[in-house]
C-alpha cells in the first residue's frame, strides 16, 4: 500500500499535473522575440496577449450578434461562439494544459448531472462533492506546478474555475424541488417582501446587472456546451471577474438587453431620450466603458513593470530587508504585494484599489511588526 502511494506521489501526480510542454502546433517564438526585445517575461506576454484578445473577439461579437438582426440568431449559436473562441484563447494560453480546466468543467458537471438523478430532490452531495473535487484540484496543482516565483500557468486560469465551478454546483443546489409546505411558506414571504426588496435591488444595482442577484438557482441543469461556454467566456475566463451562470445564460438568450422604457417616459422627449440610451434593446456606451478601462489596464501594467523592477519579491527574505527600519519593512512589503497583486488586477478595471490599499496597509503594519 505504501508503495503505491508513493508511486502515485512521485510518478502519477507530477505526470498529470506538472506542466506540459508546448504543444508542437502553438509557436512562442513570436512572443519569446517580444519577450527578449521589451524584458517582459514570455509567461506575462502571453497573458497579456491572451486578455487582449478579448477585445476583436467582443467587436466581432456586438458586429455579428447585436445588430438589427440579432433576433434572428438563438442563444445556441451565441454559447457556440463563447464556447469555441474561448477554448482557442485557453489554448494559446495553456497549450496542452487546457487539459486541467477542461477536467474539472466536465467533471463538475458529470456530479450534478449524477446527483441529480439518484438523488432529484437532495442535491447537496453535487456541492459539497463538487467543493472536494475543485478545491483538491487546485492544491493539487500548486503542489506540483508550483515553483518559488510568481507562476503564470495553468494554474492561474484553475483558480477563477475553482471557484466558478464550486458556484455553479451551490447554484444547482439552490435550484432543488422543495416540498409544498415548503413552498407555500416560501411563496407567502416572496410574495409580502416582493414589492419592497424589488426597488431595494433596482435602487442597488444602478445601471449595471447584477452578478449574483435572487434568481442565481439552477432549477434544471444546464446542458454540457452551455456549461463549457459559461467556464470559458473569452471575456473572464483567465483572472475573472465572476459571475453566476443566470447572468450568462440571460446573455446569451438576450434577456438580459430587454430594457423597457422608464415609467416616467410620457412624453415624447422622454421617450426620445430613452430610445437615445438603448439600441434594439442594448445600453449604449460600451466603447466609452471598454477604452476607458484598457486605458486603466496599461496604466498599472505599466506602472508595475517599473516599479516592480526595483521591488522584487525574493528580496523580502534577504538579509539586508531584515535590516532595514520598520516603516521602510512596511513600505517595501506593501508595494511588493501590491506589485504582485496587480500583475492579475491589470486585466481588470481597478476600480477597487484604495480599498485594497487600506486593507493590505493594515496587514503588513502586523506582518512586519511581528
Amino acid at each position: 500500500m505504501d508503495t503505491l502511494i508513493q508511486q502515485v506521489d512521485q510518478v502519477y501526480f507530477p505526470a498529470w499535473f506538472s506542466p506540459r510542454a508546448p504543444s508542437p502546433f502553438l509557436d512562442y517564438g513570436f512572443t519569446q522575440s517580444i519577450s527578449d526585445a521589451s524584458g517582459i517575461p514570455e509567461p506575462s506576454l502571453r497573458l497579456l496577449l491572451t486578455i487582449l484578445a478579448g477585445y476583436p473577439i467582443s467587436i466581432l461579437y456586438r458586429l455579428v450578434f447585436l445588430n438589427k438582426t440579432s433576433s434572428i440568431i438563438g442563444q445556441s449559436a451565441r454559447n457556440s461562439f463563447f464556447v469555441v473562441t474561448g477554448l482557442l484563447m485557453s489554448y494559446f494560453f495553456n497549450s496542452f494544459d487546457i487539459i486541467h480546466p477542461l477536467t474539472t468543467c466536465i467533471g463538475t458537471w458529470l456530479i450534478c448531472r449524477i446527483v441529480g438523478v439518484v438523488s432529484p430532490k437532495n442535491r447537496t452531495p453535487a456541492s459539497v462533492i463538487s467543493f472536494v473535487f475543485n478545491f483538491g484540484y487546485l492544491l493539487t496543482s500548486y503542489q506540483y506546478a508550483a515553483t518559488e516565483g510568481y507562476d503564470i500557468c495553468y494554474t492561474m486560469q484553475q483558480c477563477v474555475q475553482c471557484l466558478r465551478m464550486i458556484g455553479y454546483a451551490m447554484d444547482f443546489m439552490d435550484g432543488q424541488p422543495q416540498s409544498n409546505s415548503s413552498s407555500k411558506k416560501a411563496a407567502v414571504v416572496e410574495t409580502s417582501k416582493e414589492k419592497a426588496s424589488e426597488e431595494k435591488i433596482k435602487e442597488a444595482a444602478g445601471p449595471t446587472p447584477i452578478s449574483f442577484g435572487r434568481d442565481i438557482a439552477l432549477a434544471k441543469l444546464p446542458s454540457l456546451a452551455e456549461t463549457i461556454g459559461y467556464a470559458f467566456f473569452p471575456f473572464a475566463f483567465l483572472v475573472g471577474p465572476q459571475f453566476s451562470f443566470s447572468l450568462y445564460k440571460k446573455f446569451i438568450s438576450m434577456e438580459l438587453f430587454n430594457v423597457p422604457l422608464p415609467a416616467t417616459a410620457g412624453k415624447d422627449e422622454a421617450k426620445e431620450a430613452a430610445a437615445t440610451a438603448t439600441a434594439n434593446g442594448i445600453p449604449q456606451g460600451s466603447l466609452r466603458y471598454a477604452t476607458r478601462c484598457f486605458f486603466l489596464g496599461v496604466f498599472y501594467l505599466g506602472l508595475g513593470q517599473v516599479l516592480g523592477s526595483y521591488f522584487p519579491s525574493a528580496a523580502l527574505l534577504s538579509k539586508a530587508f531584515m535590516e532595514r527600519s520598520f516603516l521602510e519593512r512596511v513600505f517595501i512589503f506593501w508595494w511588493t504585494g501590491k506589485t504582485v497583486l496587480n500583475k492579475v488586477k491589470e486585466g481588470r478595471q481597478l476600480v477597487d484599489v484604495v480599498v485594497d490599499d487600506v486593507v493590505s496597509i493594515v496587514v503588513v503594519i502586523v506582518v512586519c511588526w511581528a
